[in-house]
């Protein structure tokens, strides 16, 4: 009723630290750590511990504190039982330091993959971005080049028609022969 060790294993001294001659003189609220808010009150446990059926498992976590001091996560599994004429709550404590710390590499793993894939994403990103740039500047210079021998093309001939002008000046007839291929190869530009 009151939290009384009545008996204990050597793994329960051995991850409390504690002898089974002194754990027999401690109440089960002794074992739990002043601090630690993964403890429900006491007077919550007992009102707990009243309502529970015979027979019934309830399991939960928790933290104890060794003998040194030190506070580690436990799992609980606990039952009402009868014996000899008595009620008496039975738990089977288990240190989860181990579980924890594995969760805790576990989860700083998945955030170093999570950070690395996040990373990789950004680079492939700026890649792409970077190719597609590419693909439009070689698609400009194509453009580029094409114009540039669409306008050489009738540039040429005009170019051409203006150095031999001073010399069919007095000709009317090429004049207007040099004029007329002149106009043509402006419109096609």
């Amino acid at each position: 009723k009151d939290g009384e060790i009545f008996a204990v294993n050597d793994a329960g001294c051995r991850q409390s630290g504690f002898l089974e001659e002194e754990l027999l003189k401690l109440k089960i609220f002794d074992l739990l750590p002043k601090t630690s808010d993964k403890n429900m009150p006491v007077e919550e446990i007992l009102k707990q511990w009243d309502q529970w059926q015979l027979g019934e498992i309830h399991s939960f976590e928790a933290a104890h504190q060794r003998k040194d001091g030190t506070i580690y996560p436990v799992e609980i599994s606990s039952t009402k039982i009868q014996y000899s004429n008595q009620t008496f709550i039975m738990a089977i404590v288990k240190d989860i330091t181990l579980r924890r710390e594995a969760e805790k590499m576990i989860r700083d793993y998945n955030e170093r993959l999570e950070n690395e894939v996040e990373l990789r994403t950004n680079e492939l990103k700026v890649v792409h971005e970077q190719l597609i740039q590419q693909d439009r500047l070689a698609n400009l210079g194509r453009l580029a080049g094409g114009m540039a021998h669409e306008l050489r093309n009738p540039i040429a001939p005009v170019s051409n028609a203006l150095q031999v002008w001073p010399r069919i000046e007095d000709r009317p007839e090429e004049v207007a022969r040099l004029r007329a291929m002149m106009t043509r190869q402006v419109r096609q530009m």
